[in-house]
């Protein structure tokens, strides 16, 4: 199998990196009183990858990148939505369902031994020095040329979908 992952150990950001641990704020549902603390606040950690285009991150352009959830097919089957059908992975695999992207792990990887989902409906923007930091020293994967480009063809592509008010006809 070819693989479509780099393994690297730069502390440079770029679009398709994978952050395996990277933790992510999780706010309350309710509203922050005048006497909220910061115990409030709790941390989820998660597998992530990059978003936002690495021109933008490397000309010091944004504050905060852009990254989402990636985890294997047999967690993301064992979330909060619970198991998927067949007809719902055929969706994800032949492109139909545009919330999900999958890829194939990184073939160095020990944690990630099948196929991953990135969830487009998960989207974080933590600090760009928060990512270097977590990449100082740390062994991580880079999504290739043309795989990093189709990740980021799907994600706007999900993002750009207009919603009409009426459905067409099914037959002209």
């Amino acid at each position: 199998m070819v693989s479509c992952w780099s393994e690297i150990t730069t502390n440079a950001i770029e679009q398709g990196d994978l952050f395996v641990d990277c933790e992510i704020p999780n706010l309350p549902t309710a509203p922050f009183g005048a006497d909220a603390s910061t115990g409030d606040l709790m941390l989820q950690k998660m597998s992530t990858i990059v978003l936002t285009q690495t021109c933008q991150i490397e000309q010091q352009k944004i504050k905060n990148a852009v990254i989402c959830r990636i985890s294997t097919v047999s967690l993301f089957d064992r979330g909060q939505d619970g198991a998927r059908g067949k007809t719902f992975w055929s969706n994800v695999r032949s492109w139909r369902d545009d919330r999900f992207h999958l890829l194939h792990p990184p073939s160095e990887s020990d944690l990630f031994a099948e196929l991953l989902v990135v969830d487009f409906r998960e989207i974080y923007t933590p600090s760009v020095s928060y990512l270097q930091t977590l990449a100082v020293g740390a062994k991580r994967s880079r999504l290739l040329s043309p795989y990093v480009e189709h990740l980021a063809q799907r994600f706007g592509y999900y993002f750009m979908k207009i919603a009409l008010p009426t459905k067409l006809p099914t037959h002209p």
